[in-house]
């Protein structure tokens, strides 16, 4: 020391530096206050603000903790990293109907399709979220898988269209509905109207899925129902069709055929029919015409039709037995005498049958004496024998002798 002496002691504040480090797609970090240094003491407020679709994770380096504000004491240099991560959303599907919907991830996020599938499949990668969440950005395929019976109709809610399979991005929390709408199936039943008709319970314009519908074919008077064609086989006239599809079926009725039994004797006569045929169908008309022999005539029909008519028409309505019956042919024989005698015929009847042998005898009587036979008869023997063929007229004289 030479002298009185003066000293300043310069001293100067530390200055410490806060490097903060984050993805800017991601999120933001604000700083207050923003300083290129800060001195000890300082104290220093982060707040984290993530980007649509991201979140606050945490903070890493001189600062820890998962509040996304956060205020920091400076006590040296800092760094700090500010680490956000994807949201997480919620894929919600409701189903209206009968029917399911397969899901499959087809894209996910490069960031988690890098840090984590490495060689995994997509469908893998997000095992450790709950059932129905998926990362932002993660691109799913929806497949709607109806039951049977039933028809994918569309998507309702943050989904839209009528394509079975769709694809949706996952930006946000995500509501999806998939209606299904049963199958309508058509029942279509052919019958001749004229042969009968089908019953159907239920008859509806369309049925679902299972449902079982019944059938009945009723024939009309006249027709038989012979058998089902087409989605149903069988021969009963009652019959139960499950729908599974549109169904198409025949009912086939066959008209009944009836039968035509006539019987003569054809040395009598005959029986001429029109129509002639092996069978008739209820309704059809028939003519019967008996047609005697010579010598014979036709007496009546018995059996189904009756009658001294020997022209008939008969309808069908069921079989027929018919007889025609015929007679032998009938003739009177008319005798005049002329003068006084008697005349004996043998045999002595009122009517005789055609070919059937008479003999006739004149007897005098007194002073008369027989002298000849005139008419449909001729000579002067006394006893004749002939054949009867037609009605006669015979005329007997006698003469008187004194």
């Amino acid at each position: 020391m030479d002298d009185d002496k003066a000293v300043t002691a310069i001293f100067e504040r530390e200055e410490y530096g806060l490097e903060l480090d984050f993805d800017p797609e991601r999120g933001t970090v604000t700083i207050t206050p923003e300083q290129d240094y800060y001195h000890i003491g300082d104290e220093i407020e982060l707040s984290a603000e993530p980007e649509e679709g991201w979140q606050f994770k945490e903070w890493s380096g001189d600062l820890t903790g998962e509040d996304p504000v956060q205020t920091i004491e400076v006590i040296e240099d800092m760094e700090i990293i500010a680490e956000f991560e994807r949201e997480v959303y919620t894929l919600d599907i409701d189903i209206e109907g009968e029917g399911d919907v397969e899901i499959e991830i087809v894209e996910l996020p490069e960031d988690i399709d890098e840090a984590e599938v490495d060689e995994a499949e997509a469908d893998e990668v997000a095992a450790d979220l709950e059932e129905g969440q998926y990362y932002y950005e993660t691109t799913v395929e929806l497949t709607a898988v109806p039951e049977t019976g039933w028809l994918f109709s569309h998507w309702q809610g943050d989904l839209e269209g009528d394509d079975l399979t769709t694809q949706l991005l996952i930006d946000s929390d995500k509501a999806v509905t998939a209606v299904f709408e049963q199958e309508e199936y058509r029942l279509t039943v052919e019958y001749d109207e004229e042969g009968g008709e089908v019953l159907i319970d239920p008859d509806l314009d369309f049925y679902h899925y299972g449902d079982e519908v019944g059938l009945t074919a009723e024939p009309a008077e006249g027709w038989y129902f012979s058998h089902w064609e087409g989605d149903l086989v069988g021969e009963e006239e009652t019959a139960q069709l499950l729908m599974d599809d549109d169904k198409e079926v025949a009912a086939i009725f066959e008209r009944e055929e009836y039968t035509l039994e006539l019987d003569f004797d054809p040395e009598r006569g005959t029986v001429t029919i029109r129509p002639d045929q092996d069978y008739y169908h209820i309704g059809d008309e028939i003519e019967l015409r008996a047609e005697p022999e010579e010598g014979w005539q036709f007496k009546e029909w018995s059996g189904d039709l009756t009658g001294e008519d020997p022209v008939q028409t008969i309808e069908v309505i069921e079989d027929i037995e018919i007889a025609a019956e015929f007679e032998r042919e009938t003739f009177v024989i008319d005798i005049k005498i002329e003068g006084r005698g008697m005349v004996e015929l043998i045999p002595d009847k009122e009517e005789y049958e055609s070919g059937e042998s008479v003999t006739i005898r004149a007897e005098d009587y007194g002073n008369w004496v027989f002298h000849s036979w005139h008419g449909d008869l001729s000579g002067d023997e006394r006893e004749k024998t002939f054949v009867v063929e037609d009605n006669m007229f015979i005329e007997v004289w006698f003469a008187y002798r004194k």
